[in-house]
């Protein structure tokens, strides 16, 4: 496999089994994004906000991937609440 292929899928592997850690999850949407799965890697990011609402990284990439995918409003929904945690 890829090597990004493999560093995704022991991302996800890691972010299964510790949910809790942000990071882990961060880690995954970005190698999903990498290997052009936009659309999980927001996914994984929107569902990871609910477990980490204030978390700025997970914030900062999911700005970054919806306005990537042309979801400027989406993206921009997520700026303020971004704006409002780190102003």
């Amino acid at each position: 496999a890829p090597p990004c292929a493999t560093a995704a899928a022991l991302s996800a592997l890691a972010a299964k089994l510790a949910p809790a850690d942000a990071g882990f999850t961060y880690v995954y949407a970005v190698a999903l994004n990498s290997l052009g799965k936009a659309p999980q890697a927001i996914q994984t990011l929107q569902n990871a906000l609910i477990l980490h609402p204030n978390n700025v990284e997970i914030l900062r990439a999911l700005i970054s991937f919806l306005r990537d995918s042309g979801d400027v409003a989406g993206a921009g929904r997520y700026a303020e609440r971004l704006r409002a945690l780190d102003p």
